[in-house]
């Protein structure tokens, strides 16, 4: 037998191991004739606004008029296995302007797919779905309706950039195998939905690759592709960091590395069980992991690029027309994307993925990455956690884990309250109500069709106080992570390695406010069993699938016309049976037609001690600019004699400037208090400008303590607490200095709740009923770690603490 078997290159597939010493790209010659028109006119400025805001709006009403006429003709056929999915057969064209032809075929997602197939990675976009395609309606085959026969081709229609990746990965000669989500799901089914996406980590790991498609290509992408190789050529790379006639490609790469395709959360999960990828842009394609190095090279040398391209002169005149950082911040999106797949995963030998990290882990790391779906912030990582795998595979019996099992139709409240209530019945801990990780729920704007019809859109979902949006973030939502810092760091540092202690030796008490509701399924309208009808790829279709040195076990090998070597299946087998092959029906799993849920009504119940009430604000610090009067609240007095306040600087002052911690969670060094000290010296009007001070470089002691400050105090309020404890269980000793959440306000109350690591701050409310709104976290001086329980034991705690409720 031939070791080495001949098979046909893979068009999707660049490069292989074997070839990584010499990467390159691989491209198609677009024949694009761009031709620019020149007029003269008098008032060219006015003029382009004037057209530009005329061709926008008459793009608008086209597009309004498109989307009220297109109706899908396509009617899916129901999947009825529980390994049953579909896959799209996408027909060869040899212009990639031609409309696209395909069919959508019923395949198993098993071990060893019958069917070989490619995984598509991609962007939905948010424009309207007035994009056509032809799918072909098997079913319609022979059959009449009232004498006229059926369309066979029947139309539907997808957003744009699906439509653009259908175009150009398809091939010129041969069918392509493909699984998409928008296509292969009905989406317009919520129970599909639900159970498909269950299947989506299989789908993926089964795939012979994953097509990442990063939209239609440009001069800038295409020159940044064709740069990776050089830069993967060994001795090349220092030379590139030195020549600035290379700005360009390093500009063109730091572009290509904010495609909006790195900030989806749930290509995490679709590179990560991937037996291999390979990038597209346009006609231009290479494969995954040379590009993953390319970029783990430009965040390694990311200050070398910005040095080259800050001292060339076409970063000069760009500075001079208004640009300020021509290379941007390009420490999210694909640097992110590659740090968080050679971190919190581990890939063995033969492909295993090893899951390192918790659900609480990968939903408070992962705040970069956004998804369309609010759902999707815990479904999209549910099959990468150690403790939440089973989920997916359905192989767990636990009631709080059954929850978390992907349901489009639960309201947003409910996926979050099960989240929180795995998280804290895991760790025994209530940190998770302290970090920042909660989707923003999504504006639910009326479609023309509504407007037309006087159709009223369902009411925006507000969350409750104790789920924590991530727009509070240290750097916000996704779209706002590339501007820069809003907000301070977490105080509560990660599930792993917790800073504080403050509440030592206890654990969480906690409840959830519910109602039951009683839900109708959605087959509980009829009681018609589901039989398998599913369409079945037909004997006399020939199928190309891609990347394959093995000959599939169930197929019968063919040689067709051009002699390349494709794959004919056999006849339907009963579980895989289409309308044109008689079978028995075969019952599946259906839900009852009934079922009680318990919905949160927005109430979460902890207990805790109230510590004392706050007096006293600083104004918030903003831009990382620290007020006078604010350091003033911390005793420094200013004067006259400035240097010898300088030299009495107050313990409580500096170490709340950095939480008492260093960068990494460690104790904050003594050398802080002297830098400290240099910091209100150079200070202009007593003012900290922290910006200023660290662009001055020097000394880098002060520099590098500003930096602490600045992840610790920015856009929070310094706070001095009353010592007037207002009741019973109050347990300020002294009047408290600390830090607030900016949202914070005098009279709040400062509390350490049982099984949470740091103060917190809840204000109360009287009407319409009582309760306590959730603030946040804070850091108070002296009461980081255990100081206000003064050691007592959990079971003496139990019995004298106060019950919250927050709403």
């Amino acid at each position: 037998m031939d070791s080495h078997p001949a098979t046909a290159p893979n068009p999707h597939l660049p490069a292989t191991q074997s070839t990584r010493k010499r990467p390159r790209t691989a491209s198609r010659a677009d024949s694009t004739d761009h031709r620019i028109i020149k007029r003269a006119r008098r008032t060219p400025v006015a003029r382009k606004q004037t057209f530009h805001t005329f061709s926008t709006d008459l793009r608008s009403v086209v597009n309004q008029l498109i989307v009220l006429t297109v109706k899908n003709e396509y009617e899916y056929t129901p999947l009825t296995h529980p390994d049953e999915i579909r896959l799209l057969v996408v027909n060869p064209a040899r212009n990639k302007n031609d409309p696209v032809f395909c069919e959508l075929i019923h395949s198993f997602n098993i071990p060893d797919p019958p069917i070989r197939y490619e995984a598509l990675s991609y962007t939905w976009g948010t424009d309207d779905t007035v994009n056509e395609i032809k799918i072909f309606n098997r079913k319609q085959l022979g059959r009449q309706n009232n004498g006229a026969h059926k369309k066979l081709w029947a139309k539907f229609y997808v957003k744009s950039n699906l439509h653009a990746a259908l175009r150009h990965l398809r091939l010129p000669d041969k069918k392509v195998v493909l699984w998409a989500d928008a296509l292969c799901i009905n989406q317009a089914n919520q129970t599909e939905r639900s159970t498909q996406v269950i299947k989506m980590i299989d789908i993926y790991s089964r795939a012979t690759n994953v097509l990442v498609w990063l939209g239609t290509n440009s001069i800038k992408s295409k020159m940044a592709l064709e740069f990776i190789p050089t830069m993967l050529g060994g001795d090349t790379l220092d030379d590139l960091l030195e020549d600035d006639e290379n700005c360009d490609c390093w500009l063109a790469l730091a572009d290509l590395m904010r495609n909006e395709w790195f900030s989806r959360r749930w290509v995490v999960q679709e590179l990560a069980m991937a037996k291999e990828a390979s990038i597209h842009c346009g006609s231009e394609t290479i494969h995954w992991d040379d590009f993953a190095d390319a970029v783990a090279l430009f965040a390694k040398h990311h200050e070398k690029v910005g040095e080259l391209i800050g001292a060339s002169q076409q970063t000069k005149n760009a500075l001079q027309h208004g640009t300020i950082d021509p290379l941007g911040n390009v420490q999210t999106g694909a640097c992110m994307l590659v740090e968080t797949l050679n971190n919190l995963f581990r890939k063995t030998h033969d492909g295993h993925i090893e899951r390192l990290s918790t659900l609480e882990t990968l939903v408070s790391t992962l705040l970069t990455f956004k998804s369309s779906e609010p759902h999707d912030t815990i479904y999209a990582v549910l099959s990468l956690a150690k403790d939440t795998a089973g989920v997916t595979n359905g192989s767990t019996n636990h009631p709080i884990l059954d929850r978390l099992r992907p349901n489009y139709e639960k309201p947003l409240v409910d996926v979050c309250k099960d989240f929180i209530d795995f998280c804290v019945s895991s760790s025994e801990s209530l940190d998770i109500i302290c970090r920042h990780w909660a989707p923003t729920p999504v504006k639910k704007r009326p479609t023309i069709q509504e407007k037309i019809r006087g159709i009223k859109p369902i009411a925006n979902e507000k969350l409750p106080s104790w789920i924590p949006l991530v727009s509070r973030s240290a750097y916000g939502t996704p779209e706002e992570s590339l501007t820069g810092r809003v907000n301070g760091d977490s105080l509560v540092g990660s599930p792993q390695r917790k800073p504080y202690n403050a509440s030592p030796k206890t654990v969480a008490i906690w409840r959830f406010g519910e109602t039951e509701e009683i839900q109708p399924t959605a087959d509980s309208s009829t009681n018609t069993p589901i039989t398998a009808t599913s369409p079945a790829l037909h004997p006399t279709d020939f199928v190309h699938s891609h990347l394959t040195k093995q000959v599939d076990k169930n197929a019968v090998d063919v040689t067709s016309s051009n002699g390349n070597s494709v794959y004919q299946y056999p006849p339907p087998s009963p579980l895989r049976s289409g309308p044109d092959v008689a079978t028995p029906p075969i019952a599946s799993w259906r839900p009852p037609t009934e079922k009680k849920m318990m919905r949160s009504n927005g109430r979460m119940f902890v207990k805790g001690f109230r510590l004392d009430t706050i007096a006293e604000l600083g104004s918030r610090v903003a831009q990382g600019v620290i007020p006078r009067e604010c350091l003033e609240m911390g005793g420094f007095e200013s004067g006259a004699d400035e240097h010898a306040a300088v030299d009495d600087i107050r313990d409580e002052l500096w170490r709340t400037l950095v939480a008492d911690r260093g960068p990494n969670g460690e104790n904050a060094p003594r050398w802080y208090k002297r830098a400290c000290q240099h910091c209100i010296a150079q200070s202009t009007r007593g003012d900290i400008d922290i910006g200023k001070l660290i662009e001055t470089g020097k000394p880098r002691a002060m520099v590098e303590f500003l930096r602490r400050v600045r992840a610790v105090i920015w856009n929070r309020k310094f706070l001095r607490s009353a010592a007037e404890p207002p009741g019973p269980g109050c347990l300020a000793p002294r009047r408290l200095f600390g830090l607030a959440p900016d949202r914070a306000k005098p009279r709040d109350v400062i509390c350490i709740l049982l099984g949470c690591s740091v103060p917190v701050i809840l204000r109360e409310h009287s009407v319409p009923s009582h309760y306590f709104e959730f603030i946040g976290e804070a850091y108070l001086y002296g009461m980081m770690d255990g100081e206000a329980l003064g050691g007592r034991k959990m079971e003496e705690l139990r019995e004298t603490c106060e019950e919250f409720e927050l709403m």
